[in-house]
């Protein structure tokens, strides 16, 4: 299991496009991105291993596998993250979750 010290966990990279653009292509992995919902507090996503990391607003931080960067990059833009969540995480067959913290 993947082990998140709490520095990495409470740091937030306050990132613009441009710069999560340049990370994915170059590093395969985005700084934690705070995002606005009701329920999650923060995303990172690392294509490297096809994982996406999200911290809920509870502190508590899930890893859910394989996602692709299309399906990042669909969650990211989504209007509501909580409902795209929802709709494309919570309840898949298709994607392992594991708790981490």
């Amino acid at each position: 299991m993947l082990k998140l010290d709490e520095m990495a966990v409470n740091s937030v990279n306050n990132i613009s496009s441009n710069t999560i653009e340049y990370d994915l292509l170059h590093y395969g992995v985005t700084g934690w991105l705070q995002v606005e919902s009701s329920n999650i507090n923060k995303i990172k996503f690392d294509n490297n291993i096809k994982s996406l990391y999200i911290q809920f607003h509870t502190n508590s931080i899930y890893k859910y596998s394989p996602i692709t960067e299309s399906q990042f990059r669909s969650m990211y833009t989504a209007p509501s993250k909580g409902k795209w969540f929802y709709a494309n995480l919570r309840n898949s067959n298709q994607i392992i979750c594991e708790r981490l913290v």
